[in-house]
């Protein structure tokens, strides 16, 4: 399930890496060099989003919290503000609100990762663990050879890019999904939790 659950997050990343640039520029954004700089948000988001929702994710196991939850809700919001984003595009949305949900949504796609891994690890014997990380990347990585010409066929196909926004935005529903179903099921309660929590 962890495997398949990343494969939208992947096709999501690379149709914002890809096109991000083009998007501001058709919203009104004319210099290339302004574009790509704001496009670059997804970057840079990496270095606070990574470190801050993995220490969360830590700290919510100790209280005997999955981090399967983590996981859940972020891949879940990043669907809501991937709506939000295609709904702003057609609509003349101020640039504010659309650089505004690029921010949270470019914030929510590193957030998943380090949970995702610490989950993986959590799930596998230590001594399958390089294995394990490299496969589950690899299938994730899938997305990416589909996403960004498949972008820009549906953009040539609508003539904008909504409905190349919306389409991860329904694919990270199912991800979601998956994700809540790894077993137990819709439990979000460590095994034992008891023996977690501090003195």
């Amino acid at each position: 399930m962890l495997c398949l659950a990343g494969i939208p997050c992947i096709y999501a990343f690379w149709v914002l890496a890809t096109w991000a640039p083009t998007i501001f520029i058709e919203m009104g954004i004319g210099n290339v060099m302004i574009s790509s700089l704001l496009a670059s948000i997804i970057g840079i988001a990496a270095v606070p989003s990574l470190i801050s929702i993995g220490y969360l994710s830590d700290a919510l196991k100790r209280k005997g919290i999955s981090r399967k939850l983590i996981v859940v809700l972020d891949i879940a919001l990043m669907s809501v503000f991937l709506f939000l984003f295609g709904y702003a595009l057609p609509t003349n949305s101020s640039l504010v609100s659309l650089i505004s949900f690029y921010t949270v949504i470019s914030l929510l796609y590193w957030g998943f990762v380090a949970p995702l891994y610490a989950l993986l690890q959590e799930m596998i014997p230590s001594r399958l663990h390089g294995t394990a990380f490299g496969l589950m990347n690899g299938i994730h990585f899938t997305g990416s050879l589909i996403s960004p010409w498949l972008t820009g066929l549906l953009r040539d196909l609508t003539g904008n890019f909504v409905w190349s926004v919306y389409i991860p935005a329904v694919m990270l529903i199912f991800s979601s999904f998956a994700v809540a179903l790894i077993s137990p099921a819709f439990s979000f309660r460590e095994r034992g939790s008891k023996a977690l929590a501090h003195p």
